[in-house]
């Protein structure tokens, strides 16, 4: 938990529903896909077109490491380092509760900050605490970008498909109207 006095505390995975910034993600992966070049498309199988943009797209779930502790003067403050996409901290996933974790989200860390009051083991309890919350949150996270990284093949699959077919058209036309 954050305890500031001049500002409001960071609560975690609470910007909004994760499905309108999946939603947000399919529509720039669609947007892409759409505008594939003739040059990627022509005379080649979409397969590469179609592993470049799910690998672009395809989120990682996050994975907490282990906790650092720093001793400042009125706060113990631990930063958490983690791996994966770090702006599914901000949202809310389609199962949740509503005890939301504080922290401080920065590039690829999470940080928390504590009275420097009671024993190391009553701050260690606040901090794991806080990772439950986290872990819990993170559980619920999984299960809807599973179900949005299994469904992105096919998802980008047909745009591509009908993408190359108007790419082929024109060729063809192009083609016919310089004969």
């Amino acid at each position: 938990m954050v305890f500031r006095d001049y500002e409001e505390p960071n609560h975690l995975f609470a910007e909004g529903p994760l499905s309108r910034h999946l939603a947000a993600i399919k529509e720039s992966a669609s947007r892409e896909a759409a505008a594939q070049h003739a040059d990627v498309l022509l005379g080649k199988d979409i397969d590469d077109a179609l592993d470049s943009i799910t690998k672009h797209y395809r989120l990682r779930l996050p994975s907490l490491g282990k906790p650092e502790a720093e001793v400042l003067e009125h706060a113990i403050r631990y930063t958490v380092p983690f791996t994966g996409n770090a702006q599914l901290f901000q949202y809310r996933p389609s199962q949740f509760q509503t005890i939301f974790p504080i922290a401080d989200l920065r590039h690829d860390s999470l940080i928390f900050e504590f009275p420097n009051a009671g024993t190391a083991d009553e701050i260690k309890g606040r901090l794991n605490q806080e990772l439950a919350t986290i872990d819990k949150w993170l559980g619920w996270i999984k299960q809807d970008i599973e179900m949005f990284n299994s469904g992105l093949e096919d998802f980008i699959r047909p745009i591509l498909e009908s993408r190359k077919e108007k790419v082929e058209r024109d060729q063809k036309l192009r083609e016919e109207l310089s004969s």
